[in-house]
C-alpha cells in the first residue's frame, strides 16, 4: 500500500468513527472553531498594536512626554497631569536638543453617527492648519508688491508667498519672539528673503507705520479666541486706512461647523468699514473674511480667479464657488462693546455638549500621506 493509499484509508476510518458518535464529533468540531477565532482575534490584537508599525516614517522615534503634578489645583488634570499651555509648547519647540520636532494634542472623545445608533470614541486633536491666503492675491487684478501679516507666527504663510508670489515684499508682524525664533529654527521662516520681521502688536504696529499694503493678512487670533480689539470698527478702519486703492484684507476666523455666529459678527463688523465683504467657509473650523476696498462684481472676481499659480488653483476654485456677501451689522463691534469672549465660549460648550466631532475636512491642495 502506497502513502496515498494509507492517508485515504485513516481519513475513511476517521470519518466512521465520527458517525458513529455524533455529539462528541459536534463538541469537538465546536472547540476547534472557538479555539481558532481566540487566537484569530488575540492575534488581530497583537498585530495592530505591537508588531505592525504606526503610520508614520520611523515609528520607532515616536515618543510622548508628559509632567505630573499632584496635588496641584488648577494647573493639573483629574488623573495628576500638568496641563500644557500654549506658551509651554513655545518653550519645549525653542530649548529641544533631544527631538527633530515637538506637537501638541489633546485626547478627547466625540460622537460618530451615521446611520446606525451613534457611538462614543475616543478622540485626538493635533496641531495643524494654514492660512489659505494664496488664493487671494489675483482678486487685486495686479501684481502683488507689498503684503502686511498680522500674525506671522512660524512664518509659513510668509514662506509660501515667496514661492507663489517671490516679488512681494512681506511685513511679518509677530507678537512673540519665542515663536519667530522657532520659526527660524525648525519651519524655515528665513526662506523668504524678502520677509521682515517685526516684533509688535498688530494694532500698535499699524498706528506706528505710514507703509500701505496690497494685501492684509490677519491671522493673529489665538483660534478659536479673539482679541477683542482685533475685531472692532476701530481696528477694521485703520486696516482700511494702511491698504492701497483696490487693496484686500483677509481675516482667518475659527468657528464651528453649522455655527455662524462669530463669523457673521466679525464679518458684519467688517462690513461696516468695508464697501464689500465676502466670507468663505474653507475648512469646518475655519472660515475666511474678505474685505475689499472696491467691491467687485462676480463676473469680475471669478476672472480674476482664473489666473494666478497653478498649484494654488484648486483654492481659487474653491473661493470662487463658496464665497458669500456678508452684509453690514446693525450693531457693529466697537473698541466700547465686542463680546467676543461670550460668543466664544457659548459656541465651543454648545458644540461640545452636542457631541459634535473634531475631525477636519482636507482642502483639495493637502499633501498626499
Amino acid at each position: 500500500m502506497n502513502r496515498l493509499d494509507a492517508i485515504a484509508h485513516d481519513l475513511r476510518y476517521a470519518i466512521r468513527g465520527l458517525l458513529r458518535t455524533p455529539l462528541f464529533t459536534i463538541v469537538a468540531l465546536l472547540t476547534l472553531a472557538i479555539g481558532s477565532g481566540a487566537n484569530t482575534a488575540v492575534f488581530s490584537v497583537v498585530d495592530g498594536v505591537l508588531l505592525k508599525p504606526l503610520p508614520y516614517p520611523h515609528p520607532e522615534q515616536l515618543v510622548a512626554v508628559w509632567h505630573d503634578a499632584p496635588g496641584a489645583p488648577g494647573i493639573a488634570t483629574a488623573a495628576g497631569g500638568l496641563r500644557v499651555s500654549p506658551s509651554m509648547l513655545i518653550t519645549y519647540q525653542d530649548e529641544n536638543r533631544a527631538f527633530e520636532q515637538i506637537g501638541m494634542w489633546i485626547a478627547g472623545t466625540a460622537a460618530v453617527t451615521g446611520t446606525a445608533e451613534p457611538e462614543q470614541v475616543a478622540a485626538v486633536a493635533t496641531m495643524g492648519g494654514v492660512l489659505q491666503a494664496l488664493a487671494v492675491p489675483p482678486l487685486l487684478g495686479r501684481p502683488l508688491e507689498r503684503v502686511a501679516i498680522l500674525g506671522n507666527a512660524a512664518g509659513t504663510t510668509a514662506r509660501a508667498l515667496g514661492v507663489y508670489y517671490p516679488e512681494a515684499d512681506v511685513d511679518g508682524v509677530e507678537l512673540d519672539p519665542a515663536v519667530t525664533r522657532v520659526g527660524r529654527r525648525y519651519f524655515g521662516l528665513g526662506d523668504n528673503p524678502r520677509l521682515t520681521v517685526h516684533t509688535a502688536d498688530a494694532r500698535p504696529f499699524l498706528r506706528s507705520t505710514d507703509a500701505r499694503y496690497d494685501l492684509i493678512v490677519v491671522d493673529a487670533y489665538r483660534q478659536p479666541y479673539v482679541p477683542f480689539y482685533l475685531a472692532t470698527r476701530e481696528f477694521f478702519r485703520l486696516v482700511r486706512d494702511h491698504l492701497t486703492p483696490g487693496g484686500i484684507v483677509v481675516l482667518n476666523v475659527a468657528a464651528v461647523p453649522d455655527d455662524k455666529r462669530l463669523v457673521s459678527a466679525i464679518g458684519g463688523t467688517l462690513a461696516a468699514e468695508f464697501p464689500q465683504v465676502l466670507a468663505w467657509p474653507a475648512l469646518r473650523f475655519n472660515s475666511f473674511l474678505l474685505g475689499f476696498t472696491k467691491p467687485l462684481s462676480p463676473v469680475a472676481r471669478d476672472r480674476r480667479l482664473g489666473s494666478g499659480p497653478r498649484d494654488v488653483a484648486p483654492l481659487r476654485d474653491l473661493l470662487a464657488r463658496e464665497a458669500r456677501p456678508v452684509e453690514p451689522s446693525k450693531h457693529p463691534w466697537t473698541d466700547d462693546r465686542a463680546p467676543v469672549e461670550w460668543l466664544t465660549d457659548r459656541m465651543i460648550v454648545e458644540y461640545a455638549a452636542e457631541g459634535g466631532r473634531i475631525e477636519e475636512d482636507y482642502l483639495p491642495t493637502r499633501p498626499a500621506p
